[in-house]
């Protein structure tokens, strides 16, 4: 029987080509919701905390159509909420803050507990808030997605592709345009403590607006990433990064290729996220081998 580190690195010579290739992105104009580029869009991975993009979609919702949800709304930490892994904020059960500063640490702190005591306070229980998420993600077409939970950690049922989330993103964007400053802060300040938002190209990338950084083994290092540029907004998703320098770098390169496009050429005819191809079915592939190294057994 191999060793556990030879299994290891067994598994990367194996799967190292397949994976370095599957990387499902897309890059489009938000204006239009026209594709500049995409690769595997329809190909199913683990979302990750990009999950949480569709938590704060609903929360969005909640606050522009019902009199009992607001900004100002207090939610207070259930044992549950208060008990999720990190990331999390760790303010303890029985603990409250505003709507507000949940969605602030949603976004920019990617806190698993705060996902949670949102969906608990919208739906009354986590298990309503996933029924909603699921049928929210039917109503916008995202088909070929499915939430087990509202923060991301993983879950191997919790799928979804660049195209939904290009779907999802693009939503957001043109329906709660009021509530940009929730994904495109850089720094967070809470309890007398200031905390720097997770996606990094908000303080590198000329523009860069938006809007989720998302990350588990299984799914490697994903990234949507929104930037406006002389009034034209676009946005990157890509999936499946192996490391944050590797993924922000290739996005940015996403990025810079949508806007050159939109500058040199006519896209009137481009296909839009909701009428591209449709690709077949690819069942999502495992990140865990190139992303986390193996634990060492003492």
């Amino acid at each position: 029987m191999l060793k556990s580190a030879q299994f290891f690195w067994l598994i990367i010579l194996i799967c190292a080509p397949i994976l370095a290739q599957a990387k499902p992105q897309i890059v489009f104009d938000v204006s239009s919701g026209r594709v500049l580029s995409a690769t595997d869009i329809d190909q199913k991975w683990y979302p990750a905390s990009l999950t949480k993009i569709m938590t704060g979609y609903l929360a969005f919702h909640a606050i522009t159509t019902r009199k009992d949800i607001s900004l100002t709304t207090k939610i207070t930490l259930s044992k549950h909420a208060a008990s999720q892994p990190p990331s999390k904020l760790g303010i303890g059960a029985g603990r409250s803050l505003t709507m507000e500063k949940a969605l602030e640490a949603l976004f920019i702190r990617s806190t698993n507990d705060i996902a949670v005591g949102i969906a608990e306070k919208i739906s009354g229980s986590e298990a309503n808030f996933i029924d909603l998420m699921n049928r929210t993600a039917q109503l916008l077409g995202m088909s070929r997605t499915h939430f087990s939970n509202p923060h991301g950690l993983f879950k191997r049922d919790q799928v979804s592709t660049a195209r939904d989330l290009a779907k999802l993103t693009h939503s957001i964007l043109k329906q709660y345009p009021q509530f940009a400053r929730f994904y495109s802060m850089r720094y967070l300040e809470i309890g007398g403590k200031k905390f720097r938002n997770r996606n990094g190209l908000l303080r590198n990338y000329q523009g860069a607006d938006g809007m989720k950084t998302g990350f588990v083994c299984s799914s490697g290092y994903n990234l949507i990433a929104t930037a406006t540029r002389n009034g034209k907004k676009i946005a990157a998703i890509m999936m499946g990064g192996k490391n944050v320098k590797s993924r922000d770098e290739q996005v940015t390169t996403m990025l810079d290729s949508g806007f050159s496009q939109l500058t040199t050429n006519n896209i009137s005819n481009n296909a839009t996220i909701y009428t591209a191809q449709r690709q077949a079915y690819k069942p999502p592939f495992d990140m865990r081998p190139i992303s986390c190294a193996p634990i060492k057994k003492k």
